[in-house]
């Protein structure tokens, strides 16, 4: 579920860098938002236990 939605919204924010910043979209920046943002559920998920 988690990865779903990691993705999802790493897709819109690499579709907002396109609309809002006139960044030219890669799937390389997508994946690397998804990795940032899935470490940090991983750096928490860890401090949780």
């Amino acid at each position: 579920m988690e990865i779903i939605v990691l993705m999802t919204l790493s897709i819109w924010m690499t579709r907002n860098d396109r609309m809002f910043n006139n960044c030219h979209p890669s799937v390389q920046d997508c994946k690397r938002k998804f990795m940032y943002e899935f470490s940090l559920v991983i750096q928490y998920s860890q401090s949780r236990t």
